[in-house]
């Protein structure tokens, strides 16, 4: 029998008399007829948690999540977690955000309850109503990137595919694998310590590598600092008009492969690439075997940089994920009018101890770089934060700037780099083309599935209605662009379909309404896809680009 114990009380975590039975009754108030995904929290001595495992179709999925880590789990128990295929066990000291995020995603559409095991609700209650926030943060978390997919779907196509023109001839980040081993860096970012930490940056230049992560770039050269690298993979305008339009500076550029290409166009140094999984476009031309996991700032990108270059001592400055006396950015650094209207949403601990403000999407941030930083090996790379009060990094170790003895800790700069500036390629203009040229054609073949889809009848689906949509949908995903590229932006649709076939739907029995539901959730894929492809043939990035480059195609035939 397993108990919780503070100083004013003693909880048993399973039934005193039966938990066998306890067990049997809890099933009993399961939704059998709707089965859901079940985040539940506590295990207690196991007996109620099998119980609901070996009845597996009374649940979708089970997430669930031991609180207290003195609280043990059976050895059946744990057997039973590692061969079923519809449960994930995790004590609360080893969870991760991004983790849960992903699980959230994975069941998309699918109904969702969190359950706390009976005999945890009178135990420390605080520490439960974390949790719950946390995982309640998490699911809003994953509305956000839902919300973010949706807003950046067609740059994430059309910005690399304008792109290729300069990332076919540029550098690629491949080439500087571990090369700086053994050396220190300074990750620069935009919030409000940064300036504040200018002396420190000022002195330390000529020791260590400086980064500059995106929108720092401004705050740095405004202040006579010149860093030896500018990161940045935003791909909206915004990111070119409010911080590189202006910009001085003409030294390395290591971009994301999503970048906007705005920035690239009038790039005038060197520009290093950095393939995106998230970039299906570059992927297509350029055969890198090696590519960045997608992450929600600018700031992480380039610790996953630092990381691949090989540095093993960085320093953060000006990453406060906070808001410092209200302030989202340093002083000298140009500002969004979207970073102006950012409201603080939570706290956080901070690097002095107490509580900061920060907003949902900076608290991603801060999850993110803690998710990095647990799977970079401590032996390799320590990472220093600076900013006093700014959001407490796990993984990070707070160091005052006047403490470090920059002779003795941070080395000397000695690698040189010999980096041509960019030009454009009259083979990734070509190649662009191409793939326009695919995106056109494709749009008729998803206009006639529509048409052959339309003439269902939507109120009655036959068992042959179903092959003919079956035949359908397989010869679109034999169109590489489709499978490859379309439905890459359409991840929450198809996700959507993927989990009614697995989840909803009974093989054995379809009733006519199950048909209609298979049929209905097909055509909207298909109808969502063919008006994402006609919106990007309409966007003017495409039309102005076809103008400048297909006359002169033609006029100059291979």
């Amino acid at each position: 029998m397993y108990s919780y114990k503070d100083s004013t009380k003693k909880v048993p975590l399973n039934s005193l008399y039966s938990p066998s039975l306890e067990a049997n009754r809890f099933i009993k108030k399961l939704d059998k007829n709707n089965r859901k995904v079940y985040i539940f929290i506590g295990i207690g001595n196991s007996t109620l948690i099998k119980n609901i495992i070996k009845n597996t179709r009374s649940y979708i999925h089970l997430y669930i999540i031991e609180p207290f880590e003195q609280v043990l789990a059976d050895s059946e128990f744990i057997d039973l977690v590692k061969t079923s295929r519809n449960v994930t066990f995790e004590y609360y000291k080893n969870w991760f955000m991004l983790d849960f995020m992903t699980f959230i995603e994975k069941f998309n559409s699918t109904d969702t309850e969190i359950i706390i095991h009976p005999h945890y609700e009178k135990t420390k209650t605080g520490h439960l109503k974390e949790i719950i926030n946390k995982l309640n943060q998490g699911i809003k978390l994953v509305t956000i990137n839902n919300n973010t997919e949706r807003r950046f779907r067609k740059d994430w196509i059309l910005e690399p595919l304008l792109n290729l023109q300069y990332t076919m001839g540029a550098h690629s980040i491949k080439e500087l694998k571990d090369k700086y081993r053994g050396k220190s860096a300074i990750l620069a970012a935009s919030g409000p310590s940064l300036k504040e930490n200018m002396t420190f940056l000022k002195e330390a230049q000529n020791s260590a590598y400086i980064f500059a992560a995106g929108s720092a770039v401004n705050g740095l050269t405004n202040n006579g600092i010149i860093p030896d690298f500018v990161t940045s993979f935003d791909s909206g305008d915004i990111n070119y008009d409010t911080h590189f339009k202006e910009s001085n500076y003409k030294g390395p550029l290591i971009a994301g492969s999503v970048i906007n290409s705005n920035i690239l166009k009038h790039h005038e140094g060197p520009i290093i690439y950095a393939q995106l999984t998230l970039d299906d476009i570059t992927r297509r031309v350029i055969k890198d075997k090696y590519s960045f996991p997608p992450v929600p700032s600018v700031a992480v990108f380039t610790l996953q940089i630092m990381q691949f270059l090989g540095f093993s001592k960085i320093y953060l400055v000006g990453q406060d994920l906070a808001y410092i006396n209200g302030k989202y950015y340093a002083q000298g650094v140009n500002e969004t009018d979207a970073s102006k209207k950012v409201n603080a949403d939570i706290t956080v601990k901070s690097n002095n101890g107490g509580m900061v403000d920060t907003s949902y999407s900076l608290y991603s941030f801060l999850e993110s770089f803690e998710f990095l930083i647990n799977h970079i090996d401590q032996n390799e790379m320590t990472i220093y934060n600076t900013s006093r009060n700014g959001a407490y990094i796990k993984g990070t170790t707070f160091v005052e700037p006047n403490s470090i003895n920059i002779s003795d800790e941070l080395g000397i700069k000695d690698i040189a780099l010999d980096l041509k500036a960019a030009q454009a390629s009259e083979a990734g203009i070509n190649e662009g083309l191409k793939i326009i040229d695919e995106l056109e054609e494709f749009s008729e073949t998803l206009h006639d599935a529509n048409k052959s889809l339309s003439r269902l009848n939507p109120k009655a689906v036959s068992i042959t209605d179903i092959k003919k949509v079956s035949k359908i949908f397989s010869t679109l995903r034999n169109h590489t662009i489709f499978e490859d590229i379309i439905t890459q932006r359409m991840s929450s649709i198809v996700q959507r379909i993927r989990n009614l076939f697995l989840y909803k739907l009974d093989d054995n029995q379809t009733t006519n309404d199950d048909r209609i539901m298979m049929v209905e959730e097909i055509q909207r894929l298909v109808t969502s896809s063919e008006k994402f492809i006609e919106s990007l043939l309409n966007d003017n990035r495409v039309i102005k680009y076809k103008a400048q480059y297909k006359d002169k195609q033609n006029a100059n035939p291979v």
